[in-house]
C-alpha cells in the first residue's frame, strides 16, 4: 500500500506559486493576482496580499500601521508604473515595511524622478521594458 503524501505546509504552498529568480531580478507571484495586479494569498479562508506575506515569512509581523513598499518599484524608472509587474514581486530583498505617508513621498519622488528619465531618453524608453 503506498503511503499518503503528507500535506505540504502553508508555507511551502505559498512558495510553491513563487518564481524564484537569481541575483537581483524580481520573485514573480504565479498565483491569483488582485485586479490591481497585486498577489494574492488564500488562507484559511482570508485572502492575503502575497507581498505582505512574503515580508512577515522573512522578517516577522509587520508592524501596526505600516505598510509593505516594492523598493524594486522605487528603482526602476524605466517602469511604466500603474499596474506594473513589480506589484507581483514578492523577494522579500525588494520589499520594506514603511508608514503610509513614506511610501506615498517615495511614490512622488519616483513619479518626479521618472519624469526626468523620460524628458532625457524620450517616451519611447520603455518599449523594451
Amino acid at each position: 500500500m503506498a503511503k499518503a503524501t503528507p500535506p505540504r505546509s502553508w508555507e511551502d504552498e505559498f512558495w510553491s506559486k513563487v518564481g524564484k529568480r537569481d541575483g537581483e531580478d524580481c520573485w514573480t507571484w504565479t498565483g491569483v493576482l488582485t485586479g490591481g495586479g497585486y498577489g494574492r494569498f488564500n488562507f484559511r479562508g482570508r485572502s492575503l496580499m502575497a507581498h505582505r506575506v512574503s515580508y512577515a515569512l522573512a522578517y516577522g509581523v509587520i508592524p501596526a500601521g505600516l505598510q509593505v513598499d516594492h523598493l524594486c518599484h522605487n528603482n526602476d524608472l524605466s517602469c511604466p508604473g500603474g499596474e506594473c509587474e513589480h506589484r507581483r514581486c514578492v523577494d522579500p530583498h525588494h520589499l520594506a515595511a514603511v508608514t503610509r505617508e513614506e511610501n506615498k513621498r517615495r511614490s512622488r519622488v519616483r513619479a518626479a524622478q521618472r519624469r526626468l528619465y523620460l524628458r532625457h531618453f524620450g517616451v519611447n524608453a520603455t518599449e523594451n521594458h
